[in-house]
């Protein structure tokens, strides 16, 4: 009878601490040592980049020279690196937001590069034919964007950089009126082991 108290006693302890231990694990962090190296691009790195540049197009004075909001159209969006499945959205977003919270820009996405539900100039300009402030004028700038990719290898370590360009267009001459891109590198180096 004491044989079959200790094993139920044991039993009941052995599995409080197994719930116990559950209930302590929650998320687990990797420090550096476990990290995974890649040169895959990480989306945060391009969301960064596109705040970035839109903060120094708003602080050029390119727009909004007059003292009015210009109105700016990204008009288009190039993916030429080896991930495709890089979210659009999250890269223009960032400059979408950035601009229209300033006070130079009005910022929309052009018909060729809108999705989720954003607001694009051609909506915006029916409405304003609709309420009868048609200036008859679409937008001032475009706005060109082109992320793209440099690949390097030598030996055993293989590099990546990835690039952001932005490049803003005066509609009615046709020119640049300002260009920026930010570089990100990343290297990684196989092991002398093959798998």
């Amino acid at each position: 009878m004491n044989v079959i108290k200790t094993v139920c006693i044991a039993a009941a302890a052995g599995s409080l601490a197994l719930f116990a231990g559950c209930a302590q694990q929650g998320v687990v962090y990797a420090d550096d040592t476990e990290r995974v190296v890649t040169t895959d691009l990480d989306i945060q790195d391009v969301e960064r980049f596109s705040r970035e540049l839109a903060e120094a197009l708003v602080s050029s004075g390119s727009l909004g020279a007059s003292g009015e909001p210009d109105t700016v159209v990204i008009e288009s969006y190039k993916n030429e690196t080896s991930q495709p499945d890089i979210d659009r959205d999250r890269v223009l977003f960032p400059l979408l937001t950035t601009l229209n919270r300033s006070n130079v820009a009005r910022a929309y996405m052009g018909t060729t590069v809108a999705g989720s539900g954003l607001k694009t100039v051609e909506a915006e300009q029916e409405r304003s034919v609709f309420e009868g402030r048609d200036t008859g004028r679409k937008y001032d700038y475009s706005v060109l964007v082109k992320l793209y990719e440099d690949r390097a290898r030598s030996g055993r370590t293989r590099q990546v950089s990835y690039i952001l360009q932005f490049q803003v267009i005066d509609v009615d001459a046709g020119t640049p009126v300002w260009m920026d891109q930010r570089t990100i590198t990343k290297q990684t180096t196989r092991s002398g082991m093959s798998g």
